[in-house]
């Protein structure tokens, strides 16, 4: 989903964070193909954001550790990269 504001593309991307899933070890690709895709065609800039669930719907709290730790792991990377994506 997105829109269109004053020629910038934003769109809403919805990313998983299941550790039973692969949490989005491949976005990175699929980022980089997407902004150039929307630079080339429709010759605009784009802003893409991800939509994660609460932390809590995966049972990703402190009586699971494990779980707790990969989801901030996901969070963090998707942050860290944000402006080189």
């Amino acid at each position: 989903m997105g829109y269109r504001p004053n020629g910038l593309v934003r769109m809403f991307h919805a990313v998983s964070l299941d550790p039973g899933l692969e949490n989005g070890q491949g976005s990175g690709l699929f980022r980089h193909a997407l902004r150039a895709g929307v630079e080339r065609v429709e010759k605009a800039e784009l802003e893409l954001t991800a939509v994660v669930e609460p932390a809590a719907r995966l049972r990703a709290t402190e009586e699971e550790p494990e779980r707790l730790e990969s989801y901030r792991f996901g969070v963090e990377t998707m942050e860290e990269h944000q402006s080189g994506c």
